[in-house]
């Protein structure tokens, strides 16, 4: 039987997602544009899952975009944002890394610490250089390959001295495993994907407030442009299955206590870390996301990319980095951009391994993962 521990990367879908997705394709086949029955029956499904989404955010329906994913709605934001200045960090994904890079503007790179955490005097230093200027902040809320948080709160509270500061978050990582209440975020957007918490892949959102909408006149800057669906952001005939399934992946996450039960296996696996002096975590001690651990072990010589194999033979999934980032070649695989901007040394970056956990996951299944790497790294000592 296998063993996964790579939800970070994607999830199983959960079992009511499923039967809901069943159904729909099959009953709910109409465009949701058309204004026949089957078109109306398709287009209350969509807006449904629309309204419920925006409530669990606390936020204005007219203020979620469904989308492909959010590597989508990440380039939507990024590229299109009119500012001048972009003060992002090196570890977050790799579709942020690319559009910001491609937007053109000029960019500054936060200096982190092992912890991926930001020097809140460098922010309020360049926003203080930049006073006269346009500036968007993109930081993710929860790092997906560390796990580490960012302050979102106090990132809101510095739009109180710079008015011209605008604020973007990658939530991917977050949505249904930390506090993510808009309402009490001063946010101007943020992404989310449904593949990360049992829903299906292929359909994302994006949050833009009203106030941003109105203000950078956005919808002109679509992506995509055509039937000028979802209000003139995002033309293409919507995926009414996908935001149903999206919408039934937050209900469930809900009502199986999710966050718990998560949160409960995370404090095993950290316990087991501790006991254990064969394995070192890079991932930070407290105030992260839960379920996720960044380690490597600490007298084995395989790469990343070696004991991941060796693990897959062991019937186990766990990642060498954020699955995004390992299509780009080897060296990508085996020397992680993310350990490395955080300072972590090119040997570490070289040999550690990401284990994310689902709710789906038994303490029998982490037991049995410490028990292999135990033996992977008394089988493959350094020499």
């Amino acid at each position: 039987m296998t063993i996964y521990l790579d939800n970070a990367a994607t999830t199983p879908i959960d079992d009511s997602v499923q039967s809901l997705m069943t159904k729909l394709a099959k009953e709910c086949f109409g465009n949701p544009n058309s204004i026949h029955s089957q078109g109306r029956k398709a287009k209350k499904h969509l807006e449904e899952a629309r309204t419920f989404l925006a409530e669990y955010l606390n936020c204005d329906s007219s203020e979620i975009i469904f989308t492909s994913c959010a590597s989508e709605s990440n380039n939507y934001f990024l590229k299109q944002m009119p500012v001048d200045l972009i003060i992002t960090s090196p570890i977050e994904h790799s579709s942020v890394l690319e559009s910001v890079k491609a937007s053109q503007k000029q960019i500054h790179w936060l200096k982190l610490d092992k912890q991926g955490a930001f020097d809140k005097n460098e922010i309020e230093k360049i926003l203080q250089e930049n006073s006269d200027k346009k500036v968007l902040i993109s930081l993710m809320y929860g790092n997906n390959e560390l796990g580490s948080v960012n302050d979102l709160e106090y990132l809101s509270s510095l739009k109180q001295k710079h008015p011209g500061l605008y604020i973007h978050s990658d939530c991917v990582q977050a949505l249904t495993k930390l506090d993510l209440d808009l309402s009490k975020l001063d946010l101007d957007s943020i992404s989310c994907s449904a593949h990360k918490i049992y829903g299906p892949k292929g359909v994302g959102l994006i949050y833009i407030n009203k106030k941003t909408q109105g203000l950078l006149s956005l919808k002109n800057l679509a992506l995509i442009h055509g039937g000028g669906q979802e209000a003139g952001f995002r033309s293409g005939t919507q995926n009414v299955v996908g935001a149903a399934a999206f919408a039934q992946a937050v209900k469930a996450a809900n009502e199986n206590q999710s966050r718990e039960k998560l949160e409960e296996l995370d404090s095993f696996f950290m316990d087991l870390v501790k006991q254990n002096d064969f394995v070192v975590l890079n991932s930070p001690l407290e105030k992260k996301v839960p379920g996720i651990f960044n380690l490597h072990l600490k007298d084995c010589r395989l790469n990343s990319e070696e004991l991941v194999l060796q693990l897959d033979l062991k019937n186990i999934c766990v990642s060498s980095g954020s699955a995004c980032s390992s299509i780009k070649g080897n060296a990508e695989i085996i020397s992680s951009y993310v350990l490395r901007g955080c300072g972590f040394s090119p040997e570490i970056a070289q040999k550690s391994i990401r284990a994310s956990l689902s709710i789906q996951n038994t303490r029998e299944e982490i037991q049995e993962f410490f028990k292999i790497i135990q033996g992977l790294s008394a089988k493959f000592p350094i020499k």
